[in-house]
C-alpha cells in the first residue's frame, strides 16, 4: 500500500543498501523459465527510461527481457484476460484505475483479490494472485471497520509481499503543492491531494 492510504507501515520487507548480484543470480537460477520474459510498459520518455532500466538489471542475471510500450488504456484491457502472454507490468500504482476514497480495500482487494482474477476480461489482479488463504483473510479484513481494519489490511500488505511478492514496487511519487501567501484554507486529501473548494484568498 502506498503511504497515503490508512494501515500504511513502512515494514522494511527489503532491506537494501545496495544491488547484491550475487545472491539474485542465486535466486535466480533455476527459476529463469526459458530466460525469457515479456514487459507490457506505458509510452512516454520516462516510463520508457524505466523499462530500459528493468532490461539492463535483469540482463544481469540472465534474463532477456522484450518491451512492448502502449498506452495505459491498452494495457488495462490486455492485462484484465487471463492467458494474455505478460509476464511484468511496468505502469501507474494503481494501474490506471482511479481511487476515489482512501482505504487499503481499494488496493489489496481489487488489485490482489481472487475474485478479479477470474473473469474473461476486465480483471484488475493483474498478478493473477489467486490463493485461497489468502482470499479468505482479505474478506475478513474487509468486514472490518475502524482501527482494526487498517491493522487487519497492513498486516497482509506485509505478509502479501514478503512471502508472495505478486507486486514489485519500484518507487513511490511526491506531490509539491506551490502557494502563494494570499491563498488560506488549505485543507490536504489523501487521495485528490488538495481540496480546491475550501480555499481562499486573503
Amino acid at each position: 500500500m502506498p503511504r497515503r492510504i490508512p494501515g500504511w507501515r513502512d515494514y522494511h520487507i527489503y532491506p537494501l543498501n545496495g544491488p547484491d548480484l550475487v545472491r539474485a543470480r542465486k535466486l535466480a537460477t533455476g527459476n529463469l523459465r526459458g530466460g525469457k520474459a515479456v514487459l507490457y510498459t506505458a509510452t512516454g520518455p520516462g516510463v520508457l527510461d524505466q523499462a530500459n532500466v528493468i532490461v539492463q538489471d535483469l540482463r544481469a542475471i540472465g534474463l532477456d527481457v522484450s518491451v512492448k510500450a502502449m498506452a495505459v488504456e491498452v494495457i488495462n484491457a490486455k492485462a484484465g484476460i487471463p492467458g494474455e502472454p505478460y509476464d511484468m507490468i511496468l505502469a501507474d500504482f494503481p494501474p490506471g484505475f482511479p481511487q476515489s476514497y482512501p482505504d487499503p480495500a481499494m488496493m489489496l482487494v481489487r488489485l490482489l483479490g481472487g475474485a478479479n482474477a477470474r473473469k474473461p476480461s476486465g480483471n484488475t489482479n493483474f498478478a493473477y494472485f489467486d490463493d485461497p488463504t489468502y482470499n479468505r483473510r482479505l474478506a475478513a479484513a474487509n468486514r472490518l471497520v475502524g482501527p482494526e481494519r487498517f491493522r487487519a489490511f497492513s498486516r497482509l500488505d506485509a505478509e502479501i509481499m514478503r512471502k508472495q511478492a505478486p507486486w514489485a514496487p519500484l518507487f513511490e511519487g511526491a506531490n509539491t503543492l506551490l502557494l502563494s501567501k494570499r491563498v488560506g484554507c488549505l485543507k490536504l486529501h489523501p487521495v485528490f491531494v488538495r481540496d480546491l473548494a475550501a480555499m481562499c484568498v486573503r
